[in-house]
């Protein structure tokens, strides 16, 4: 307050009409970094607006299967905890994918690297609140759904963030619920290019 006063009273002693053009250059300098800031938030959340919204989503359906298991199955439901796991599971998944999307942007110079770290960071958020549905849906389901091989593969990208963890192998096919003469859909390797 007072560095604002001191800057106030030197106005004062100005003359009168470079002060006025010095406070009109201020008053109108003042409205552009928060325009700015918002234009550049507003443009990041059209850009984003249908994975934001497909997160939030998987957050609501954890929130709505973990109260079901809490309630019903462990008989342990707290409505603190409850909205303590939302809060936190909520503000985890918007931190992540902000301070993940600032990485984006410094290497999004390069496209190869910043369209597979785009992926890799969007698959990151994304499986957070997913991976918690889907074993809350097991628990409901008696380990019947989702298949199994599914968290085995969640695992793993989790430890190295290869997206090659999601395809599709031979030893998948011993492990997938299919029977001997059901098709399975394995991926082919690609070809290395001389």
């Amino acid at each position: 307050m007072k560095i604002l006063e001191i800057i106030l009273d030197k106005i004062n002693e100005m003359p009168k009409f470079p002060a006025q053009i010095l406070l009109s250059g201020l008053l109108s300098v003042a409205p552009a970094i928060p325009i700015s800031l918002m234009d550049r938030l507003t443009g990041w959340y059209i850009n984003n607006q249908w994975f934001l919204t497909i997160v939030f989503l998987a957050v609501l359906i954890d929130y709505l299967l973990g109260t079901i298991v809490h309630w019903k199955v462990k008989a342990d439901f707290s409505a603190g905890k409850n909205l303590g796991g939302l809060l936190k599971k909520g503000f985890s998944v918007c931190a992540g994918y902000v301070l993940f999307e600032m990485v984006h942007q410094i290497v999004s110079d390069v496209e190869f690297i910043a369209i597979y770290f785009k992926v890799v960071l969007q698959l990151s958020v994304l499986l957070y609140p997913t991976l918690s549905a889907l074993k809350n849906l097991s628990i409901l389901s008696g380990g019947e759904f989702p298949p199994a091989i599914w968290f085995k593969k969640f695992e793993s990208f989790n430890r190295d963030l290869d997206l090659n963890n999601f395809k599709t192998t031979k030893n998948d096919s011993e492990n997938n619920d299919a029977g001997p003469d059901d098709p399975i859909d394995i991926m082919p390797e690609q070809e290395e290019k001389p």
